[in-house]
């Protein structure tokens, strides 16, 4: 069969969304308002590549995104300009993607729409592409990606079915979660669904707390939850879920949404762990979703094969939520070694030895 592709900056959102909707695997990620967010903050440019078939109708989505001030958001001054003058950093990057509605001709679409990224790249200058197949996609193909020099790292989600009455739900999580939802209520925590910007604030500077306590750097980007509040959230895209304890905020769970099945983009709590607000708000974000008519939840990326004690305290805490396990790929494709190298020496100089020695 014959298919046209285009990749543009710009797309009928209606159409783009309407269509993404027809497909169990879409996500917040693949729509134009995922892409503003970073646009309006960052100057990452949305990129869009679409095939349709003979008659006109769209059989592949992909939403990506041209990431060149992103790649240094949490570097110094000095990198940034650096990087800036040589043009290094520059990353085609998406996640959960893409949404192909033709079963009987999804290798070669994929193929068509990888083409057309890779074209893009190599005319534009572009250091590394990265991306991420859907879990819930038919296509995982390492292979395909092998063949088209893509280094690949397995990842995995669990996705808990929301078609439970609440009770019937509860009764079967894990024994040790149970316990920790009572003694969090013991505790007179308190759940809200967010409904304004303030409290998305206030999860932010928990999050950057959080790092810097784990002496990570902490990047913050006091525009980037505004542009998200207004893009998402306004747009019934997100969901803030917190925990508090007389009226302090402990715990946050920053979802996205879309065509009725949830993503738990990002999750943090306060030092205070006795608590138990990480699984009060865990337990009431999922009953919250699924007494509001929700159809699954998606614990969001573990790690299969845990590298660090973390990673695998990680995955053994959303392992316990009554969801089934999904493995997926990520990949990245390097096409400027030289630049790749130099760019993450800038970005950061105490890890240049091993970040080079990775390529």
């Amino acid at each position: 069969m014959n298919f046209k592709t285009k990749i543009s900056h710009k797309v009928n959102e209606d159409i783009w969304v309407k269509r993404l909707l027809d497909h169990k695997a879409s996500s917040v990620y693949q729509t134009p308002n995922w892409s503003q967010t970073y646009f309006e903050t960052f100057e990452s440019k949305p990129i869009f590549v679409t095939v349709s078939d003979s008659e006109g109708n769209i059989v592949g989505q992909l939403s990506a995104l041209l990431h060149t001030k992103y790649f240094w958001a949490d570097s110094n001054i000095l990198s940034k300009t650096l990087g800036s003058k040589l043009k290094l950093g520059s990353t085609i990057f998406w996640r959960y993607g893409p949404i192909i509605h033709d079963e009987k001709n999804f290798v070669e679409i994929t193929k068509e729409i990888f083409n057309s990224v890779e074209d893009f790249a190599e005319k534009n200058n572009v250091s590394f592409i990265r991306g991420s197949f859907p879990p819930l996609s038919n296509y995982n193909s390492e292979s395909f990606l092998h063949n088209r020099n893509y280094t690949i790292k397995k990842w995995s989600t669990y996705i808990t079915s929301l078609d439970k009455k609440s009770e019937e739900l509860f009764n079967s999580l894990d024994k040790s979660v149970r316990y920790d939802v009572r003694k969090g209520e013991k505790n007179e925590l308190e759940f809200e669904v967010a409904t304004d910007f303030s409290l998305l604030q206030r999860y932010s500077d928990l999050k950057y707390n959080a790092k810097e306590r784990a002496g990570q750097r902490r990047g913050k980007v006091p525009t980037f939850y505004k542009n998200e509040w207004k893009n998402l959230h306004e747009e019934g895209f997100a969901k803030l879920m917190i925990a508090k304890h007389k009226g302090k905020l402990i715990s946050g769970i920053l979802c996205f949404v879309f065509n009725k099945n949830i993503i738990q983009h990002g999750v943090v709590n306060s030092e205070n762990t006795k608590l138990q607000g990480g699984s009060f708000a865990t337990w009431n974000t999922l009953k919250w979703f699924l007494e509001n008519n929700y159809v699954s939840f998606d614990m969001s990326g573990v790690n299969p094969e845990p590298s660090s004690k973390k990673e695998a305290r990680i995955d053994f805490f959303k392992s316990k939520w009554g969801g089934e396990k999904y493995d997926y790929l990520t990949f990245m494709k390097i096409l400027d070694k030289q630049k790749a190298k130099i760019s993450f020496a800038l970005q950061d100089p105490r890890k240049i030895l091993s970040k080079i020695t990775e390529l």
